[in-house]
């Protein structure tokens, strides 16, 4: 029966086959006529390989195995069923069963179990129990699904909706400060094109991109004066920017973007310790972060400032190459050059910025 059927409707026997396995044919014989009189697509077999193989071609909705099936076991195929088809309802019948195989019965989920010699009218109660109980388990994985996928459409919204306020903060702090223009799209484009350049998985890299564009957010706490400063600052100006990296992986998690915060707080930290906000150091600091922490380093060197002019993509490199195994790790560095070159990272607008 289609997934579809079971989930919404009534199992009725015309869209239930059933499979009968025992190693007595006549038995087989007697239970398919009953089943067929009964309005049930019904199969018979006596050997449980070709039980197996014919279930891997065409599945039914319910299997009815004997317990003894000469030298094998029925709960072997049972188990084997429900491997190929989780939703599988299998009803046991045996004549020498016991306490132990009825526990066997409960652990593997099965859905009965009936003792021989059996009336054929206890047998077609079992059967009814057995497919409504399939049906229900369905209709509430069915269910369970549809939720989980609104419930995932949601967090994508949610997601998408708080990184956008974000975005026009950072982008609101932008248009105050001409030299900040565009600064945190290159970083992000900068970082993505790190990322890629690394081999990282996709997810990884639009992590990157999402923490770039907002990596500065928290500067909304920092005074004018100290981001238009020519480089000379009072100790408590100093500490009120240095928060930001703080302040903007606050903002991320308290509006759903916990994935990324750990990006933005730490873009700052530096293989010696000598970062911050926390001063960690070497493998302690996230990768992400570190990315980051390089994209916004080159972007902020090939950007003008009010107390020094912008440096060349070349000149920039060469600096941050003076870094490696200080501030970033060995290697990091030519990823950078790598993805300079390839993925032709915008660079700012020097006579927009100097207005």
């Amino acid at each position: 029966m289609a997934e579809a059927e079971t989930a919404g409707s009534f199992p009725l026997p015309d869209n239930s086959p059933i499979m009968v396995l025992d190693d007595d044919a006549s038995l087989v014989r007697l239970v398919q006529s009953y089943l067929t009189r009964q309005g049930y697509p019904v199969r018979g077999h006596v050997s449980s390989k070709a039980a197996l193989e014919d279930l891997a071609v065409s599945p039914v909705d319910l299997l009815i195995v004997d317990l003894s099936l000469g030298r094998e076991n029925g709960l072997d195929v049972a188990r084997s069923a429900l491997e190929q088809d989780p939703n599988l309802a299998v009803i046991l019948v045996t004549g020498k069963g016991s306490e132990e195989t009825g526990i066997e019965c409960l652990h593997l989920g099965l859905s009965d179990y009936l003792p021989k010699p059996f009336a054929l009218d206890d047998l077609g109660r079992s059967i009814q129990r057995s497919l409504i109980r399939r049906a229900s388990q369905i209709r509430r994985f069915h269910n369970e699904e549809l939720i989980r996928a609104r419930f995932t459409a949601l967090q994508k919204e949610t997601r998408q909706a708080a990184l956008e306020v974000l975005c026009q903060i950072v982008g609101t702090l932008e248009e105050k400060h001409p030299f900040m223009r565009g600064h945190s799209r290159r970083v992000a484009d900068l970082a993505v094109a790190l990322g890629r350049d690394l081999g990282l998985p996709e997810p990884q890299t639009e992590r990157l991109r999402e923490a770039g564009l907002i990596h500065d957010v928290g500067m909304v706490a920092a005074p004018d004066g100290a981001l238009c400063s020519d480089g000379r600052l009072s100790t408590e100006d100093l500490a009120r920017v240095r928060s930001h990296a703080t302040l903007g992986a606050s903002l991320a998690r308290c509006l759903g973007l916990a994935t990324i915060a750990d990006h933005i707080e730490f873009h700052h930290e530096r293989l010696d310790g000598s970062g911050y906000p926390n001063g960690l150091q070497g493998s302690k600091i996230p990768l992400g972060a570190m990315i980051l922490g390089l994209a916004e380093a080159y972007a902020a060197l090939t950007e003008d400032r009010p107390f020094r002019d912008a440096a060349s993509p070349a000149d920039a490199i060469a600096t941050l190459k003076g870094t490696e195994g200080v501030w970033f790790p060995t290697g990091l560095i030519d990823a950078l050059g790598r993805a300079v070159a390839a993925a032709g990272v915008p660079q700012p607008e020097l006579s927009a910025i100097r207005e």
